[in-house]
């Protein structure tokens, strides 16, 4: 999938409906597969709303991952309990 650039300046009202109309077409896509592989469209659908406030929420504690310094850390402390 290639989402093609905006054309509207940032805090323009037609850039938000400028992605929108780029990624309609791609989600419904995904859609179509999701349901010809056996799920249904509001499992889709809900699923996709779930990654979506999934990455909002990674997105609002790390505006921007790219800075990280790459080395990933434990999310807990199983490995310090190891000896």
């Amino acid at each position: 999938m290639t989402i093609p650039a905006p054309t509207s300046a940032l805090g323009d009202m037609k850039r938000s409906m400028e992605c929108e109309h780029h990624f309609s077409l791609p989600l419904r896509e995904l859609i179509d597969q999701a349901v010809t592989a056996g799920w249904t469209v509001q499992e889709a659908l809900i699923a996709i709303e779930e990654v979506v406030k999934d990455e909002r929420q990674a997105h609002m504690a790390d505006p921007d991952p790219a800075e990280a310094s790459g080395e990933l850390e434990p999310a807990n402390d199983w490995a310090s309990a190891r000896h």
